[in-house]
């Protein structure tokens, strides 16, 4: 990945998206620190930046050198708009092209969610002199002007599936973590609960210092662990209005969702605009297949989402589980039905969340049991425990 930033040094700008605790500010800062002949300025944002004069004095910080002072580029233009406007940015352009090259990262971009600054920092992408890179690190995908930089200047973009951790660079952290190599066995436990995601291998290292059975551990771990519960929440589900945290914990009730699946049994109108606003938003959203038909959340942040969902709302994952059974039962698919276990099906009218009936589904299930056993051996019973 350090590679790939580096053949973005003579483009204007890179990207690096991906969910909260992927390693992004981790890898910007181990490449800057494998680049001492490159001058390198952190602009790491608050909320607090989306005030423009604030913005403004710490781009001119980054691009002057030491002890030269600031720049009077003028007052912000239309302050009650909050953005920056056309001639204080080209008067930044300016500053740009009387210094030495240097490479500007703004990390945690996605603190400026909604502001009109995002606009002028694009143009500002779009305008900087040749000696100058960027590098915008985000949770969230804005993808304005991308199309533009991806054709003209083959923008580098970094996203979850590149940050992920391989399992050689999951055993070199947990091993110093832990102080001592882990098993082959409790390796693969690893990597199959946390799928590289690089909190979750930290948080479960940090578990696995005081077990005798770290195999047993690593593979039981899961999304209600403490430490990765509490890091989850604070940094995910805290930061989401209360009725799409809502929408979320009921989500999680499917193993696996299309936006068809997904209009059907919950209270979504456009399940597609919402799949895209998930994934701009880096809410561990995992596609399943070329198409972008299906797709799954990070199998932690389903678990925790689905013991949420049994604490404050009891019963709706059932009633989502019989819905969802109801939905590929219509369609002619057994196999992919999974019906919760015997005597817990519930109605699915008390949850608002829930539609009345899925759409289209059949008012009988004719031959249910048989035909949804042969496909139910070892599988986990739909019903979070």
């Amino acid at each position: 990945m350090r590679s790939r930033l580096d053949a973005a040094l003579n483009a204007p700008l890179s990207v690096v998206v991906a969910p909260a605790g992927s390693g992004k500010t981790v890898l910007v800062s181990q490449w800057a620190a494998s680049h001492p002949d490159v001058r390198v300025s952190w602009i790491g944002l608050e909320p607090a930046d989306s005030d423009p004069r604030r913005l403004l004095d710490h781009l001119l910080s980054a691009v002057l050198p030491p002890g030269r002072g600031t720049r009077d580029l003028g007052r912000p233009h239309a302050v009650n708009a909050r953005a920056l406007g056309r001639p204080v940015l080209e008067s930044l352009v300016g500053v740009f092209r009387e210094h030495p090259p240097v490479v500007l990262v703004l990390d945690d971009l996605h603190h400026l969610a909604g502001s009109p600054l995002l606009p002028d920092l694009w143009w500002l992408a779009d305008n900087v002199p040749e000696h100058t890179h960027l590098i915008f690190s985000s949770r969230i995908d804005y993808g304005l002007g991308w199309g533009h930089h991806r054709l003209s200047h083959s923008l580098i973009e970094l996203r979850q599936s590149d940050l992920a951790l391989d399992e050689a660079a999951s055993a070199t952290l947990l091993e110093r973590i832990i102080g001592a190599p882990v098993s082959p066995r409790t390796l693969t436990a690893v990597m199959e609960r946390t799928e590289g995601w690089a909190a979750g291998v930290v948080l479960t290292g940090l578990g696995l210092r005081n077990e005798d059975d770290p195999e047993h551990f690593a593979s039981e771990l899961r999304g209600t662990d403490r430490l990765i519960s509490e890091y989850l929440s604070e940094q995910a589900l805290a930061q989401q209005p209360p009725e799409r945290r809502s929408l979320l914990l009921h989500l999680s009730g499917l193993d696996r969702m299309s936006a068809e699946l997904v209009e059907s049994i919950l209270s979504v109108d456009d399940a597609t605009s919402l799949f895209e606003e998930l994934e701009r938003e880096s809410m561990f959203l995992v596609a399943l297949d070329r198409n972008r038909e299906w797709f799954r959340f990070h199998p932690m942040f389903r678990e925790l989402l689905r013991y949420r969902l049994k604490a404050e709302h009891p019963g709706a994952a059932t009633e989502i589980c019989t819905a969802a059974a109801d939905w590929h039962l219509a369609r002619g698919d057994a196999p992919s039905a999974r019906l919760p276990p015997r005597g817990r099906i519930v109605g699915a009218g008390g949850d608002r969340h829930l539609r009345t009936r899925p759409r289209g589904a059949r008012t009988q299930r004719h031959g249910v049991g048989q035909s949804v056993a042969r496909c139910f051996a070892g599988r986990v019973p739909c019903d979070p425990t």
